[in-house]
């Protein structure tokens, strides 16, 4: 009854698969097949932001290959979905950003960034601490590397206050963050970032044990200066040896500024500087598109929420009467028939009158919860009013659905009820009818039934005229 353990289960599998160097598309399948029953948005959302990373990773490496922007899109969309475990909302939000870090969409990406800061605050995080912790940390660190790509573009651009002002922004809020136990790959090229963002925000020059990052630094500062010459020669020295190493754009600008040695013919400069700038506003017209699109998919998600509310009982979550309807006419005849329980909370208004209307709210959203455990996706269970519920398997036989009726009124029985109010106790009493005829008929016999259960005594089950204990 994990899902979400499921799905983490296949992520696993999926991380194991790249390890190998084997094809992972199989096991993210399996995930949004997964998640898709699960129903829960915040982990649909995680399943899609990892599917859309890895396609922007696959472009890059094989020829075509789907695009990621309908599962991004869609990811994005539902995170703004209310609820669902913590660390999960932050995790799909971290590869959402990456996925758009991917697409050189850095405001979106950085926006995400943020949430993630907010979210993983030490006073929302007192309950998962540790977790919270690696996640900042990863976040500290993705951060300050799209920083300095982010940084490069613009000044691939020619544009030097605004590289400076993205280098110095992320100076600002990341500088002396290395803890002691971040890996040693990531303190040193933390160390390394933090000296090239100080290069290009102009501040006052630091150095590192890395002869070829110092000479990056030296580069982007003679280029600040307008000493193409002596940038090119530095920039020469750092692009072979750090390589990728650096981030992309970083990596560009040092093939630029290599290019602009002495004698390089102007026109070979003019053509480079006009692919960047083609470059650059391809990227803010797809940045502009992608933010008409989400804003579209929200509105969209949005509807579809509020249509959804309108059919959903708020205190159990289950459908209402109005969703139970609309469930019964979109049915159709299902192989191996219909089964069709009944179900009421004995002696509800006992419960009501000496424990109160409070603890009778409990009781009836732990009833659905409990309910909703023993459904799947294509079969309903609904609250009707008060007290009275119904559920509907699809397809299923008369054996189960009476191993299942029987496995509910145990599962309500046998709950601790005494953890929800000092002497209290609860049980149900559920009618069960199966078979081919269409439902009105089968909601009756299954009525017929429940009233059956409920004389001369309750807590148990009533298969047409069989009663199970």
């Amino acid at each position: 009854g994990w899902g979400d353990v499921q799905v983490l289960l296949v992520l696993a599998r999926s991380l194991a698969a790249l390890e190998a160097g084997s094809d992972d598309s199989p096991h993210l399948q399996v995930m949004l097949q997964l998640a898709t029953e699960l129903g829960d948005p915040i982990v649909r959302a995680l399943v899609l932001a990892r599917i859309a990373y890895r396609r922007t990773t696959q472009r890059k490496s094989v020829s075509g290959g789907p695009s990621a922007m309908t599962p991004l899109v869609e990811a994005i969309a539902l995170l703004d979905s209310d609820g669902g475990v913590p660390a999960y909302r932050v995790s799909a939000h971290g590869l959402v950003a990456v996925a758009l870090e991917e697409l050189a969409l850095w405001e979106l990406a950085d926006e995400h960034r943020l949430t993630i800061s907010d979210l993983l605050s030490p006073e929302q995080t007192k309950a998962w601490a540790t977790t919270a912790r690696v996640q900042r940390r990863v976040n500290d660190y993705k951060r300050f590397h799209t920083a300095l790509d982010w940084a490069s573009a613009y000044a691939l651009l020619g544009d030097w206050a605004a590289a400076q002002r993205v280098a110095a922004n992320a100076l600002l809020t990341q500088t002396d963050r290395v803890v002691t136990d971040w890996p040693d790959v990531w303190a040193a090229d933390y160390a390394a970032i933090r000296i090239l963002l100080t290069a290009v925000a102009g501040l006052p020059e630091i150095r590192s044990d890395v002869p070829a990052v110092d000479a990056l630094g030296l580069a982007i500062r003679a280029s600040r200066a307008g000493d193409d010459a002596t940038a090119s020669a530095l920039a020469g020295i750092s692009v072979d040896q750090l390589g990728e190493q650096i981030p992309e754009n970083t990596r560009l600008w040092c093939l630029s500024m290599t290019a602009r040695q002495p004698g390089t013919l102007p026109a070979s400069i003019r053509y480079s500087d006009e692919l960047v700038a083609r470059r650059w506003h391809d990227r803010l017209d797809r940045l502009d598109d992608m933010r008409d699109v989400i804003a579209v998919e929200c509105r969209r998600y949005e509807n579809d929420r509020q249509r959804r509310q309108a059919l959903v009982d708020d205190l159990t979550g289950l459908r209402n009467r109005r969703g139970y309807h609309q469930y019964i006419d979109s049915v159709e005849p299902a192989a191996g028939g219909y089964a069709v329980m009944m179900v009421n909370v004995d002696h509800f208004k006992q419960v009501n009158d000496t424990f109160g209307h409070d603890v009778g709210d409990v009781v009836l959203a732990k009833v659905g919860e409990i309910l909703s455990r023993h459904v799947r996706s294509n079969d309903l269970a609904a609250r009707l009013g008060d007290d009275e519920f119904v559920v509907i398997l699809a397809k299923v036989s008369a054996d189960v659905a009476t191993d299942r009726a029987a496995t509910i009124v145990n599962a309500v029985r046998n709950y601790p009820w005494t953890d929800v109010a000092n002497g209290l106790q609860v049980s149900i009493s559920l009618g069960v009818h199966h078979g081919d005829s269409h439902l009105p008929a089968l909601l009756t016999d299954a009525d017929r039934d429940r009233y059956q259960a409920k004389e001369p005594r309750r807590d148990r089950v009533v298969v047409s005229s069989a009663s199970i204990e």
